[in-house]
């Protein structure tokens, strides 16, 4: 639709042909919203209108768009200290494009601009990195002045948008430029030497440590010596629970014979857990002292739990509170405890 009205605006004698691009975009977005209606109804029937995030907190730097953080192989000494301070988090600064990119679309700009086309597209990509900086300009970590995305960012449906994701747009069109730059180039060494050097910018760091992630499955869950420990469709509390944890495939490799009271099912837990404060703070994962030990009762109790699991490398942080509780069972790489009586089929540990 931007991209629609920007045509409009910048090119003129198209703007017969972009009147009947409207019949078939028409068409196409109707077929796509009948392949896609399932999830449509989900989203709309659990539409939330409050942010799972903070879109303040993921904006994407101007420096960002020149220098690296620690997923490229190019960073230097001074552009580690200068990505540190960028707003969110590695995975949500994607600004990045690199010196010899932006050499290459302020080339590919100077003659274009003369031209419909040129116009069309550097106007789209101004669109789309305003888009991405997010309510506010920040340069090295450094709020300056509020932009144009301050002015919808709080509504329903915006305020769930991320600015720094919209950084993909800005990769496309400069991905697009560098293209039609290269292209236009007469044949030689020359004509790759920057597109050459673009690509090396860009090469990822595979000692990053973030390309790989490891699962750990217990035996418990999946030896079939264990399965009487647990009732069928019983309701536990897995810790760590949240992004801290694999319970949900835990869940999934027992094949869900057990259901869950904490998982990571969203960025924030449903408002049913957000209340007592520290209900929040088991939900989000958080370790529980042995001084907190009521309130993990509480939780317990209060969502009808009737055994805690616990991944046996991580039962330091949970078995202060919880021996206090139950009876700890090390059984099969976790350690259990039932909150509840039963008599049932378990080896013991």
């Amino acid at each position: 639709m931007t991209v629609l009205v920007l045509g409009f605006a910048l090119v003129p004698e198209r703007r017969e042909r972009l009147v009947q691009l409207l019949g078939p975009l028409l068409g196409a977005f109707l077929f796509a919203a009948l392949l896609t209606a399932p999830f449509l109804y989900y989203a709309l029937t659990g539409f939330q209108a409050s942010a799972f995030h903070d879109p303040g907190s993921y904006v994407t730097d101007l420096l960002n768009f020149a220098v690296p953080t620690k997923v490229a192989l190019s960073p230097l000494a001074w552009t580690t200290s200068t990505a540190r301070r960028f707003p969110g988090n590695y995975s949500e600064q994607d600004g990045y494009l690199g010196l010899p990119v932006l050499l290459i679309v302020a080339l590919f700009a100077w003659p274009r601009l003369r031209t419909p086309s040129g116009r069309l597209l550097l106007a789209t990509l101004l669109v789309a990195v305003v888009c991405c900086l997010g309510a506010t300009l920040t340069v090295g970590g450094h709020r300056v002045v509020a932009l144009p995305w301050s002015l919808v960012g709080s509504l329903p449906l915006f305020n769930n948008v991320l600015p720094a994701r919209l950084a993909l747009y800005v990769t496309l069109l400069t991905a697009l430029m560098v293209a039609l730059w290269t292209a236009a180039r007469p044949p030689g060494l020359a004509r790759w030497l920057l597109p050459g050097l673009a690509a090396l910018a860009l090469l990822p760091n595979p000692d990053a440590g973030i390309w790989a992630s490891r699962y750990t499955v217990p035996p418990f869950f999946t030896d079939a010596a264990f399965r009487g420990c647990l009732r069928p469709n019983e309701l536990i509390l897995p810790l760590p629970v949240s992004a801290q944890g694999d319970s949900m495939l835990w869940q999934a490799e027992n094949g869900f014979r057990f259901r869950m009271a904490a998982g990571n099912i969203a960025a924030r837990p449903p408002g049913a857990f957000l209340e007592p404060y520290w209900v929040e703070l088991v939900a989000e994962g958080y370790p529980v002292p042995a001084s907190q030990t009521g309130e993990l009762a509480f939780y317990i109790r209060a969502k009808q739990v009737t055994s805690v699991v616990v991944d046996a490398g991580e039962a330091s942080l949970w078995s202060g509170a919880l021996d206090r509780i139950a009876t700890p069972h090390r059984l099969g790489g976790v350690i259990l405890y039932h909150t509840a009586r039963r008599s049932l089929s378990c080896p013991t540990g």
